[in-house]
């Protein structure tokens, strides 16, 4: 199965971490994984060094605010890697959407990290969501039950729970 990772980049944080944990997991798994970030590394990058040496990285380029060219490079890199499972997290999450619409034999796991509404960000952030959660190659996942009732409230879709830092064996939902 190829797997990919998407996330802005790999600076401190939570997800971040959770990122680098799971990649590293599932490649001692022998999982076919790279790790796609949005932007282009820089001193904030620290995480990046934890990552196992067999992991393939890209990076995107992002600039900062709304990069609709990196939309379009990340639907490409999408397009080239042939993903089976595509693993978006926090700021990533818009930047899929040409990618959901086009590439429609991929799965696209999303994962919240945070309070639903903090995560949301903008107006556009939020419509952008909850188009993407009612796509049937969309699966949302929180890291808490605490954020089931704020997520379905927000977006009218069911997501997966995985609490937070629990180990997982199997993912039957997807």
């Amino acid at each position: 199965m190829k797997v990919v990772e998407v996330i802005p980049k790999l600076c401190t944080g939570g997800a971040e971490r959770f990122v680098v944990d799971l990649s590293n997991e599932l490649t001692s798994r022998e999982a076919d994984l790279s790790i796609l970030t949005l932007f282009d590394k820089d001193e904030t990058c620290v995480l990046e060094k934890f990552v196992n040496d067999s992991v393939p990285f890209h990076r995107l380029g992002k600039k900062s605010g709304m990069d609709l060219g990196c939309m379009s490079r990340l639907y490409r890199r999408l397009k080239f890697e042939n993903a089976d499972v595509v693993h978006v997290h926090v700021g990533a999450i818009p930047y899929i959407l040409l990618s959901v619409f086009l590439l429609k034999k991929t799965k696209f796991v999303v994962t919240l990290h945070a309070d639903i509404e903090h995560e949301m960000g903008t107006k556009l952030g939020f419509l952008i969501r909850r188009i993407l959660f009612h796509r049937s190659n969309v699966h949302p996942v929180v890291i808490s039950n605490l954020f089931v009732v704020d997520f379905e409230t927000l977006y009218a879709a069911r997501p997966a729970v995985i609490e937070n830092g629990a180990k997982c064996e199997t993912t039957s939902r997807l």
